[in-house]
């Protein structure tokens, strides 16, 4: 369950009644509503002559409180909430969308060169989907044991495995890096494509790089960002089909690139006689 804000022009009142919200502002009302089965509040919300009373907005919310989405041009003040931004969502896409774009390269398994940085052993279900592409997949982790109990699995239906290392030589080869949580201290050979979140200064997903998909789309509130609205949905009503969607575009914070963009610019750097 989570909460939208939105702002709404005042109802007609008495007069003292109008005079008493534009001077104290007035009780939001919150509105039930549905995206497909999923269940969430609409805080409709009126601004004062002394500003908005957002002691109010965060008591309409209830348990909510913790996960409103803002329009990203609405800054609460922090002493009652902060804006409610999901990550989650974006950080699967980017994901799906690394996947995506190795497998649009077409490259040779032997010149597909693949790590996986993951300390703690989290994504160890990422590499059977690597190892699909490529029977050159690294995982660099602390957690050998999460990749143990997956092996069996990965024998039986791909007839390799990855290797599961804590030693940094291997990153010296490979083209592409995906890293969920950051590089862990690592550094990214010249060409790798590297795929990680915007914190850690990889390509990623940004609120532009999908679009919701009906029914949720149709349910999408005005001025409320697709990524966070979906973020929602996906984090805190459990719709996991929205993890199944792979954007069309990552970006470095500069630029845009199609996963074809991408899947070339990894073609061109492996067709390079110099490179191993």
């Amino acid at each position: 369950m989570f909460a939208v804000f939105t702002e709404t022009p005042p109802p007609p009142r008495g007069y003292f009644a109008r005079r008493r919200a534009q001077r104290f502002g007035a009780f939001p009302a919150v509105e039930e509503k549905r995206a497909g089965g999923a269940l969430f509040y609409v805080i409709k919300s009126e601004t004062g002559s002394l500003g908005r009373d957002w002691a109010l907005v965060r008591d309409a919310a209830g348990d909510a409180a913790g996960r409103i989405l803002f329009p990203r041009d609405v800054i609460p003040d922090p002493t009652y909430m902060v804006p409610c931004r999901p990550q989650a969502l974006c950080d699967r896409l980017l994901l799906n969308a690394a996947v995506r774009a190795l497998r649009m390269a077409h490259l040779l398994p032997a010149r597909l060169k693949i790590a996986l940085i993951d300390p703690s052993g989290v994504y160890a279900p990422l590499a059977g989907e690597l190892l699909a592409l490529t029977d050159n997949v690294y995982a660099v982790t602390q957690n050998a044991g999460r990749y143990d109990r997956l092996s069996d699995g990965w024998l039986a239906n791909l007839g390799i495995l990855p290797v599961v290392t804590k030693d940094r030589y291997y990153l010296d080869s490979v083209c592409a890096i995906i890293a969920p949580d950051g590089l862990d201290g690592l550094s990214v050979p010249e060409n790798a494509l590297l795929f990680s979140p915007k914190e850690f200064g990889g390509l990623f997903a940004d609120t532009d790089c999908f679009t919701l998909p009906q029914p949720y789309l149709s349910a999408l509130p005005p001025n409320i960002s697709p990524a966070d609205f979906g973020g929602a949905l996906y984090e805190f009503c459990a719709v996991k089909a929205l993890g199944n969607m792979a954007p069309g575009v990552l970006t470095d914070g500069i630029r845009r690139y199609t996963l074809r963009d991408l899947a070339n610019r990894l073609a061109d750097a492996l067709s390079n006689p110099l490179n191993p």
